[in-house]
């Protein structure tokens, strides 16, 4: 236990998802089929509309369907994120 009252090995694990140690399934505009896992994290890779999600997060966490979300934009989930389908563009999910 540090000074500050976390273990070491938690920020290894909070930063993990950021550099994607863990590994990530990337999708690719016109994949439209569901996908399940286990993630933590979204990178928009190309503007994307998710057509539905699943998630179960520890906070409320809503992430947008049905409405176009911008290349770049990076969404973290305090929980996890157990499926996706999107109706267009590219993302990387990271677990």
């Amino acid at each position: 236990m540090s000074r500050l009252g976390f273990r070491p090995e938690d920020i290894g694990e909070k930063l993990s998802v950021s550099v994607g140690s863990k590994g990530c399934d990337i999708y690719l505009d016109g994949d439209t089929d569901t996908h399940s896992g286990n993630w933590k994290a979204i990178t928009v890779l190309a503007d994307v509309t998710i057509n539905s999600i699943t998630q179960s997060c520890k906070v409320d966490s809503t992430i947008p369907t049905g409405s176009a979300i911008p290349a770049g934009t990076f969404i973290s989930v305090d929980g996890t994120i157990t499926s996706i389908k999107l109706t267009s563009g590219s993302v990387a999910m990271y677990r």
